[in-house]
């Protein structure tokens, strides 16, 4: 089953992800919707990962790449996430 994910995407992008998606290499560089939930799915369901603010891939307590470029948007939406969770 495919997401639909980069469906509108034109110039060299699009063919290779059109490329991807006729050949086996698709397996290695895409997830199906089943696949890429997993992660989410477990922190949100494994009491044994309450950790609060963490970063999660691969179903694993991870380093972002890269840390927040501003301090203040990435507070605000912390803020603003926590306000829609109920927290």
């Amino acid at each position: 089953m495919r997401s639909g994910f980069a469906q509108d995407i034109t110039g060299s992008e699009a063919g290779l992800f059109r490329l991807l998606g006729r050949t086996h290499l698709s397996e290695r560089f895409t997830r199906t919707p089943e696949q890429g939930a997993r992660t989410s799915l477990r922190v949100a369901t494994d009491p044994s990962l309450a950790v609060s603010g963490g970063y999660f891939a691969d179903e694993r307590l991870a380093r972002p790449a890269r840390p927040a470029l501003d301090a203040a948007a990435a507070q605000q939406l912390w803020t603003l996430s926590e306000r829609a969770v109920g927290n």
